[in-house]
């Protein structure tokens, strides 16, 4: 972030307990930040991470200002190995692993993972985790 000058914000409650594993907590942050540093502008890049208390559950978002993509790219983007651009000429790289293994974790710790995008516009991307 610091390379590409990226104005990051986060908003996180004071005091909240939830159960994880906190090595495979920090591999889904890294993996969801590490996707939104690679599309947000050189110049003007912002992201935005937000977890909120919920009643039985933490909601976690983590939103750029990037490139978004589109409504028919967003279906596979948690199967393993799925790529949105998958010319010759892309410009990142990856296996296509990251977010599949994120929404493996997520879900066996008993939450949910999804995104909400438009080409243009940025993405954000969502993750539940429940309560203690």
């Amino acid at each position: 972030m610091t390379d590409k000058k990226i104005e990051f914000t986060k908003t996180v409650p004071e005091k909240i307990t939830i159960k994880v594993d906190k090595s495979k907590l920090i591999e889904i942050f890294t993996n969801i930040v590490q996707k939104t540093v690679d599309f947000v502008p050189d110049d003007g890049g912002k992201i935005i991470m937000n977890v909120e208390s919920k009643e039985k559950e933490i909601e976690v978002s983590i939103s750029d200002n990037g490139i978004g993509m589109p409504k028919d790219k967003q279906e596979g983007l948690f199967q393993k190995f799925y790529q949105v651009d998958t010319s010759h000429t892309r410009k990142h790289g990856g296996s296509g692993l990251g977010l599949s293994i994120c929404k493996g974790y997520i879900e066996d710790m008993g939450g949910k993972i999804w995104v909400e995008s438009e080409a243009g516009k940025g993405t954000t991307f969502f993750f539940t985790i429940p309560k203690v």
